[in-house]
């Protein structure tokens, strides 16, 4: 089972709207990085010819390590994945909670034709943002005596990301004396 799911009216409406190959969820295979569950689906349901409504349906949590601060290695091996099985890029709907992602795909797929592109539905009030085992509110046991190094990394993209600032700015305040902060090339 997936660790993310998306909202079953989008699901629904996009299974009446189009032929879905397969649905793929990135952020399964981010944490081993194994992306044969991914290849599989992809091999298993190409075609020789596709049709203008097959689709396979993709979505990805805002979870990614990034290149350069322009795009996403999960991403990006995604994309290297469609091109080695020869995938129209045209078949592919991409569902994420990250706004600005286009840009990303866009950048990692420069090189090719612009009207062979995935359709990006970018969403933020989903499942997809907040996948049921969080919803629940558990608590995870963290037995501090364990920590060894106290740190906190909030990478950024090429912009500061709102969401990053607010929770390093509550953890300053909470703890002035314990926390060095570096933003950009000035520490």
């Amino acid at each position: 089972m997936p660790l993310l799911t998306v909202n079953e009216k989008i699901s629904n409406l996009i299974e009446e709207n189009f032929n879905v190959l397969g649905s793929i969820s990135l952020f399964d295979h981010i944490v081993d990085n194994d992306y044969h569950e991914i290849i599989d689906i992809l091999k298993n349901n190409k075609k020789d010819t596709f049709h203008p409504n097959d689709r396979f349906f993709v979505f990805h949590f805002d979870t990614d390590y990034y290149i350069n601060n322009n795009y996403g290695v999960l991403l990006n091996n995604f994309f290297n994945i469609l091109s080695e099985l020869d995938i129209p890029l045209f078949t592919i709907i991409f569902y994420t909670n990250h706004y600005g992602i286009k840009e990303e795909i866009d950048y990692i797929l420069r090189h090719e034709d612009k009207n062979n592109r995935p359709l990006v539905i970018e969403n933020l009030l989903d499942k997809v943002n907040f996948p049921d085992h969080f919803a629940e509110g558990k608590n995870v046991d963290v037995d501090l005596k364990d920590i060894e190094c106290k740190c906190l990394y909030l990478a950024g993209a090429k912009s500061q990301r709102s969401h990053r600032s607010i929770f390093f700015n509550q953890i300053k305040e909470f703890f002035p004396d314990t926390i060095m902060a570096s933003i950009g090339k000035n520490t």
